[in-house]
């Protein structure tokens, strides 16, 4: 694992991000006349999973490349690295989605999502995407806990509990009573424990290629065999059952985006992996995803259809661009500013002896 940017995992955050944005696009569409497009769209949401599963492999790097050239990983550094990165891009999305949602309709705001709490909600009341971004703040703040344990164990005890931990989120989701398919957007289906397999497959993964190189090349090699295989079941999920596919599908769709990722992670790029527009969409992806639903909102005010071809295009290509312009501009005026401010800040942790250092010259990735 390098600590350079990998061109495939960079299309398959690219390919996550478009499949989210074209989902909520279909939900929210004013007519019915793209109704046949719709449960194809539909799988646009496990472009979510795909983001936990990058984001496991991701976070699990840094920190057991850190574990291994250091010998340990400070806690505080390690929370102060991520909340950088991730916190001042939320709040301020957060700000413009609780103020588009008081202007059109006065609701009141509810102080959990300021504490990540709303996605233990029975119903998440606005700024729906913010649910992923709550299981994202859990996994960061417990990781290094969980980890600093697992890392006084010998590497192949540590090894089967990091592959044993992505079966608790679908054994939970069959003991609790209170999951059901039927429910609103909520607990139901947003809660952290529920829904966590993508990211401890991540973590596992990361574990794997750091620690067990051999095996991690084995694994690859039977991902790549079976990676259209799980091509045809990702696309079949659209024809399961309601049930089985809330049950049963997260997990299967969890280890598909699995094998994409180790089927494509350290390998030569696709030749499309490597272009200006996916390193433009996979670098501002997190933008995109705070700000794409308030994009699609104010779309709906600006361009509205009557049913006909040329209005349904012209409605979908203004929709698109304003996507295009409020990520673009959310990243360059909030995004990178933190994450230079985090590059800023971890720097001189390092310099005064807060962060621990590496034992040899191996860098450490402030991502």
């Amino acid at each position: 694992m390098s600590n350079s940017r990998d061109g495939n995992l960079d299309f398959l955050r690219a390919l996550a991000i478009i499949a989210v944005v074209l989902y909520h696009i279909a939900g929210m569409w004013p007519s019915d006349s793209i109704a046949h497009v719709k449960d194809y769209a539909g799988l646009g949401r496990h472009g979510v999973t795909l983001f936990f599963v990058l984001s496991g492999w991701l976070i699990g790097g840094i920190y057991w490349r850190e574990q291994k050239a250091v010998g340990q990983v400070g806690w505080t550094p390690f929370w102060i690295r991520r909340w950088l990165r991730t916190l001042p891009p939320y709040y301020v999305g957060l700000m413009l989605g609780y103020l588009a949602v008081y202007f059109s309709r006065g609701e009141r705001f509810d102080f959990r999502y300021l504490v990540f709490a709303q996605n233990y909600e029975s119903v998440i009341p606005y700024y729906l995407v913010s649910w992923s971004l709550c299981v994202e703040e859990h996994f960061y703040l417990i990781l290094p806990l969980v980890c600093s344990i697992i890392a006084r164990l010998p590497l192949r005890w540590a090894l089967t509990i990091l592959w044993t931990l992505p079966l608790t989120a679908p054994f939970l989701r069959l003991l609790d009573s209170n999951v059901d398919a039927s429910l609103a957007f909520g607990y139901s289906k947003c809660a952290t424990h529920l829904v966590s397999e993508g990211l401890t497959l991540g973590v596992a993964a990361a574990f794997t290629a750091i620690n067990f190189g051999n095996v991690w090349s084995q694994i690859q090699r039977v991902a790549r065999i079976f990676s259209v295989p799980c091509f045809i079941l990702f696309v079949s999920t659209t024809f399961w059952p309601t049930n089985t596919d809330f049950y049963i599908g997260q997990s299967l769709i969890a280890l598909c985006c699995f094998v994409w990722l180790a089927a494509a992670a350290g390998q030569r790029p696709l030749p499309f992996a490597s272009t200006r527009f996916v390193n433009a969409v996979a670098i501002s992806s997190y933008s995109i995803y705070l700000t794409h639903s308030l994009a699609i909102h104010v779309g709906r005010l600006i361009a509205k259809s009557n049913g006909s071809v040329a209005s349904e295009i012209r409605c979908f290509a203004c929709w698109l661009l304003l996507i295009v312009v409020f990520g673009t501009t959310f990243y360059f005026l909030v995004e990178r500013p933190s994450i230079r401010v985090r590059d800023y800040i971890s720097r001189r942790l390092l310099t005064k002896g807060v962060a621990p250092r590496a034992k040899t010259e191996l860098p450490l990735p402030l991502q």
